[in-house]
């Protein structure tokens, strides 16, 4: 589930909703909810199909089960229309009844809805699990009348709730919001997913708890906080359910490492944990990686670190244990200066175990890269994202007793690195089933080692940053059209053309 960040996908969204309008009329009559439409709250607006619609079209003689498959994928997910069950219903009397007995297309709530008819998707939902969205667009202006309504509106249907995204860029609408939601009291015991995201906005000088107590989520799996972390706020007093398996902060401007290390020692089972733009995180004055504020995650298995210092990288690590760590992707976009030499070879020393690793923006040397690898003898997908290497910074990747297991290889926006090059890996690691080489430099890539590494590794993904000359150009067209699936020589032959419309377009 994504966060829109701009007014405009709003604006558009609602001029949707007014647009379809005209479908809704008087006060609720239909007879097919008329007796379970729930009393309270502002009444239920009419929707009549339309006695003018034309002859069923061929879709409607497809099989139902299909339909219904088709039903969902249009309704499934952030990117689809809030309205888009609405529109279904109307097509038809057919596509109405189908619409109407697929109770998971009505759960996917959005306050963008009116409230009438963000109530009938509530009715004709049935018991299925609820997505609700909350915020994006009121939240940021609307009275507390509003805010009290939607908060009813969770409070009576808390138990269905299994996915839950708050999201402004007003800080005071999200305390009325919390302020609200723990007036009643209720536990979301059905909610896995939940997230809490403020946007850059007037937040200085806040300290106050702005979320419903954790207690009241006590089977979440996965959780996101952007730009809302207060000291104290997570905390013994309140802490994260103990069945979290995945954590993500993004956007904190201070989160001091002992606040941290608190927060995470209530979640002893997290799976996953991402940091992602947090400015500062420093300890107190004096403070020592002490037992007290130390922690040890023993069934952490992927860890992402992007945009934060290496000094900070660091600090994480000496306070986070993670034993059994597999996969680790660090990005140093915001400190290119500094970029994982002093973090990453102690790190990989540490983690050996380590069979997926993916930097961006490093500027480690090529001698400390020989060290890296070789001290990753599990690693089986290794992605590197435009750290500025040449061939001589990777020249330990052509040697067979350096990452023996690699299967997948990506040297993404690498435009020093040439083709020859990655044939001499391709040719000393016979398990890679693929290799990815997009933003480069068309001037290092070569057809004769383009065909060389076609006939040894399966799926090879070649893009270039401008024209490249028109036998380069046949190459990578090959490549992907033979490679990226080669059941049989017609493969791919249907999107003919796609990738130069693209690239035109673009």
């Amino acid at each position: 589930m994504l966060a829109h960040n701009s007014d405009a996908p709003n604006s558009h969204r609602l001029a949707s909703i007014s647009a379809s309008l005209p479908f809704v009329q008087e006060p609720y009559a239909t007879d097919d909810l008329s007796d379970s439409f729930p009393a309270p709250g502002p009444q239920l607006l009419s929707i009549t199909a339309n006695s003018s619609a034309p002859n069923p079209s061929p879709i409607s003689l497809l099989p139902l089960e299909l339909l219904q498959e088709v039903f969902r994928i249009a309704c499934v997910g952030r990117t689809a229309s809030p309205l888009t069950p609405f529109h279904l219903s109307q097509v038809n009397p057919y596509f109405r009844s189908v619409a109407l007995e697929l109770k998971p297309i009505w759960t996917h709530i959005d306050d963008i809805l009116p409230i009438p008819l963000a109530n009938l998707y509530l009715v004709r939902s049935g018991d299925a699990p609820l997505d609700i969205r909350v915020g994006a667009w009121h939240l940021r202006s609307s009275s507390r009348e509003f805010i009290h309504t939607w908060s009813d509106i969770l409070a009576q249907y808390c138990s269905r709730i299994q996915s839950l995204e708050v999201e402004t860029s007003e800080i005071a609408m999200l305390r009325e919001w919390a302020s609200s939601l723990d007036e009643h009291t209720c536990k979301f015991t059905r909610l896995r997913k939940f997230e809490y995201i403020l946007h850059k906005g007037s937040r200085k000088g806040e300290d106050t708890v702005m979320c419903p107590v954790w207690i009241a989520f006590p089977d979440l799996w996965d959780v996101w906080i952007q730009g809302c972390w207060i000291n104290g706020w997570v905390s013994k007093t309140d802490p994260f359910p103990p069945t979290l398996k995945r954590l993500k902060i993004t956007d904190i401007s201070e989160l001091r490492i002992e606040k941290l290390v608190e927060a995470l020692q209530a979640i002893p089972g997290l799976v996953t944990l991402i940091l992602d733009d947090i400015q500062e995180l420093p300890a107190s004055a004096g403070l020592l990686p002490e037992s007290s504020y130390m922690v040890t995650l023993e069934n952490l298995k992927k860890l992402e670190l992007s945009r934060i210092s290496e000094t900070e990288m660091v600090t994480l690590v000496a306070h986070v244990q993670t034993p059994t760590l597999s996969s680790l992707s660090a990005s140093f976009a915001r400190h290119p200066n500094t970029g994982g030499s002093k973090f990453l070879p102690d790190f990989t020393k540490a983690h050996p175990t380590i069979s997926s690793l993916e930097v961006a923006y490093s500027t480690i040397p090529g001698a400390l890269w020989s060290s890296i690898l070789e001290q990753l003898p599990y690693l089986t997908n290794l992605c590197i994202f435009a750290c500025h290497l040449t061939d001589d910074d990777l020249e330990a990747l052509t040697l067979w007793h350096i990452l023996p297991r690699l299967t997948r290889l990506n040297l993404d926006n690498e435009l020093q690195l040439s083709t020859s090059f990655v044939e001499q890996v391709v040719r000393t690691h016979p398990d890679l089933v693929s290799v990815s080489l997009r933003g480069w430099d068309p001037s290092n890539i070569s057809s004769q080692s383009l065909e060389s590494i076609k006939q040894r590794v399966p799926h090879i993904y070649v893009e270039t940053l401008r024209n490249a000359p028109e036998d380069v150009g046949q190459s990578e067209a090959d490549s992907e059209s033979d490679h990226s699936c080669s059941d049989s020589e017609s493969d791919g032959e249907w999107l003919s053309g796609d990738e130069a419309v693209v690239r035109g377009n673009c």
